[in-house]
């Protein structure tokens, strides 16, 4: 599911969203990593005007998980 479906499906549903505390955080190959950071210097991830933090691990429900998914 993309990113703009998520938001249309969000919105159908009444739920309400704060960007600001939202992030991104990227999971791929070292090789598709480097591409991305490339593309992401010049644009980020913009949600509804607000550009999205990028972290490399985020605490989800008291699990740390980190771009490697260790």
């Amino acid at each position: 599911m993309g990113l703009k479906t998520l938001m249309e499906k969000r919105a159908d549903n009444l739920l309400p969203l704060n960007e600001k505390k939202c992030k991104v955080m990227l999971i791929a190959s070292q090789k598709s990593r480097i591409k991305a950071d490339d593309a992401n210097d010049v644009n980020g991830v913009i949600l509804n005007g607000c550009r999205l933090e990028e972290v490399n691990a985020i605490t989800y429900l008291g699990v740390v998980l980190d771009h490697h998914l260790n």
